[in-house]
Formats: C-alpha cells, structure tokens, sequence
C-alpha cells in the first residue's frame, strides 16, 4: 500500500523525490523553479532595506526555464543597485560535459564581475560540476551526495566554502555573504521542506512504501540508511 505525507518525512533531501527528479522528464524544471521562487522570497523576509532578491536568468546554458535568485544591494542615488551575490541550482542538463563547459566560462564571469557566487547541487547521480571535487557517483573518497559551494572572489584570489551532506542529514544553513562582509543566514532546510509540502504533485510522487528510482546509483551503505528509514516510517516512526 503507498505511503504519502504531506511533509518531508526526511531530515534532508527527500531521496524519493530526488532521485524521480532526476529521470529524462522528471520534471526537474518544475522543482527548480519553486526551489528559486521560495529562496527569493525568504531572502527578501529576511534582509535589511538596502537589499533585496529577484529571480533573473540562470547562467546554466540552454535551460530557457532557468532561473537564478540574485541579491542585489542598493546605496544612495541608485533604482536598481548592484548585484552582490548570485544563487544557481544545478541542474542535470548543466551538469552533461556538452554543457559544463559553457557553464564555467559563464561562472567564471560572474566571479570576474565580483559576485559571490553559491551553488546547490542536489544531483547525486552525476559528478560535480568542478571535477577537482570528490565524485560521489564514482564512490570516490570524502565524496557526499549533495554539496553547497560558496566562492568569494575577492580581488587577490578566491575563497570557497564547501559544505556537503549526506543522505538522512539536514541540509545546512548556508551563510550567503554580501556586500562590505555582511552575511545572511538562508535556512534552506526549511525553504526545502515548503517547497515538498506546498507541491501537491510532489506529494503524490513520493511513495515511502518503495525504494526511490534507480536505488542503485546510491552507495550501498546509502542505500542501506534509506531502507531503514522506509521501515521506520512504515511502522509508524
């Protein structure tokens, strides 16, 4: 009998979910597009009256549909300010050697151009987009699934922050740095789990009585965390 919550029944990223998003036509424009939508709007909550977010088009190539949130700070004088920190979610196409390329000349413009830059990578069954990261589809060593990577460009080199998660862990927050060093916390967990609770759609794909799709491109020992957490919820925990 298929199980369904309307609410994230994981502590983190919902492998169920997850794992459909990332099939030919899974629907992962749809997901990316609310993921970007509820970050702007808990941005825009959350900052003080000289920033503000707006969702502008992804530096990911050939993606009509993407989109990613940028924070633009305004000083006096200015309409429309200037853009301090840019948020891209990964997508799988992105993530295809025949687009990678394109998008790291496009990334690399925008660190030029002095923007931090925040990257979410939810994609567990492809390897990340800079290849000196550790592949977890490849079981490589420190590799997790899931990665936030956070590049400062400041004029003398750059500066990374790389967090990385594991299945049945809480995305972290992530602290977004903007102009002068000032920081913002994004509580992306939470953003996260509005997105699977306000989407009626996601609600009827996850089915916790099941292994997600293509179980397999998770490492055993994932595998082996998910299989209990399906046997937790099926028994009412």
């Amino acid at each position: 009998m298929a199980i369904h919550s309307d609410h994230n029944l994981y502590p983190g990223v919902n492998p169920h979910l997850n794992s459909y998003l990332q099939q030919p036509c899974g629907g992962w424009e749809s997901f990316h597009g609310k993921l970007i939508g509820e970050i702007v709007l808990e941005l825009d909550r959350t900052l003080s009256p000289n920033y503000y977010a707006v969702n502008e088009k992804s530096l990911q190539i050939n993606e009509e549909y993407m989109y990613a949130a940028v924070i633009y700070e305004v000083t006096a004088g200015q309409t429309r300010g200037t853009p301090v920190a840019w948020i891209e979610v990964l997508s799988p196409a992105t993530k295809h050697s025949s687009n990678s390329q394109q998008y790291l000349g496009k990334r690399q413009e925008t660190l030029t151009s002095q923007i931090n830059l925040i990257e979410i990578d939810l994609l567990h069954e492809q390897p990340p987009i800079l290849p000196s990261l550790p592949s977890y589809p490849q079981q490589q060593t420190y590799a997790e699934p899931y990665t936030v990577l956070t590049t400062i460009p400041p004029v003398a080199g750059e500066r990374v922050r790389l967090h990385v998660f594991k299945v049945l862990q809480s995305i972290p927050n992530v602290a977004l740095p903007l102009g002068h060093s000032e920081v913002i916390v994004l509580d992306l967990q939470r953003v996260y789990n509005h997105v699977l609770a306000t989407s009626r759609l996601f609600i009827l794909l996850i089915d916790y009585s099941q292994p997600p799709v293509n179980f397999d491109r998770y490492t055993p020992a994932d595998q082996a965390l998910i299989r209990q957490r399906i046997a937790e919820i099926a028994s009412g925990q």
